[in-house]
């Protein structure tokens, strides 16, 4: 998929990897490295009924200070939290059971201004507080850092009981950019407006 900014040529690459029952750091799947005003990295997911939680790694090239985090999901439907060494600290997180500090990280990373330091970290991402564990909740997860001139799909193959099944990864990507409903009449916003 190659998409055109307004300012220059962006590339577009995209691998598929297959999501893991019980899923903990050490079997994240990597997406990619993030680059200060280079990359771009997209998660497309979602979590079956035995799904309770994905693991996804990133690394930073040096300290980044503008990383931004957008999600869609229809609402409230999944938590993201962003984790540092070996998955095991918090560094943002806007559950009821964050601290101070990692709520604030959190709304650093919505505001695009999250600061890391070179490193690997991890995204986990579970249902809602308020989503029943039947849910099937389909996901985009989006990291940057300012611009990108290369922009990374990474699509998790998992049996989704929803409309992702049917949906490609340009088509998700398309209705997130466009605002456009999705084949069941929800509604997808563009969560990344605070980047242009």
């Amino acid at each position: 998929m190659v998409s055109v900014s307004s300012t220059a040529r962006v590339q577009g690459f995209s691998k598929q990897t297959n999501d893991v029952y019980n899923d903990s750091p050490q079997t994240a799947r990597s997406v990619g490295t993030l680059k200060k005003n280079t990359t771009r990295l997209n998660v497309i997911s979602g979590l079956s009924k035995t799904d309770r939680v994905d693991y996804f790694s990133f690394k930073t090239q040096g300290t980044i200070d503008n990383i931004g985090l957008g999600i869609a999901s229809g609402g409230d439907a999944i938590q993201v939290q962003i984790l540092g060494t070996n998955g095991q600290k918090v560094i943002a997180d806007n559950s009821s059971n964050a601290t101070t500090d990692q709520k604030k990280a959190y709304a650093d990373a919505q505001a695009g201004k999250l600061k890391l330091d070179a490193g690997t970290y991890y995204l986990r991402i579970t249902r809602g507080k308020a989503t029943p564990s039947s849910a099937t909740p389909t996901y985009i997860v989006q990291l940057s850092a300012g611009t990108y001139t290369q922009d990374y799909d990474t699509t998790e193959r998992a049996v989704l009981q929803t409309w992702a099944q049917s949906t490609t990864t340009s088509d998700l990507a398309k209705m997130l950019t466009t605002g456009s409903k999705a084949p069941d009449g929800k509604s997808i916003t563009n969560v990344f407006d605070f980047l242009a």
